[in-house]
């Protein structure tokens, strides 16, 4: 077979699958931009391990999703807190 004889046109619909594409044979710059969305991933594949540091944004998170049991204790310090967006909230027994 030539160089560059087998052409996508003569490749039939689902003539390959997992079976015959080698370990590490796809890389990330043979996958297009926006290729691969929610879809395409299966849950529990994307580990903290694979998330980077400053990766998760403000924007990357849902109302209402961190909820105090998420929070670990002493977590959140003083330091943490952005006090001029800070309101108290005063009521008979709490602040």
């Amino acid at each position: 077979i030539e160089d560059a004889a087998i052409t996508q046109s003569k490749i039939g619909q689902a003539a390959i699958g997992t079976a015959q594409i080698e370990d590490a044979a796809i890389t990330q710059s043979k996958i297009g931009q926006a290729a691969i969305g929610t879809a395409q991933i299966e849950n529990g594949t994307i580990t903290s391990a694979k998330i980077g540091s400053g990766e998760i944004q403000t924007a990357n998170i849902h109302d209402g999703a961190i909820t105090h049991a998420k929070i670990g204790q002493a977590a959140v310090e003083t330091a943490n807190i952005d006090f001029p967006s800070f309101t108290f909230k005063f009521s008979e027994n709490h602040v």
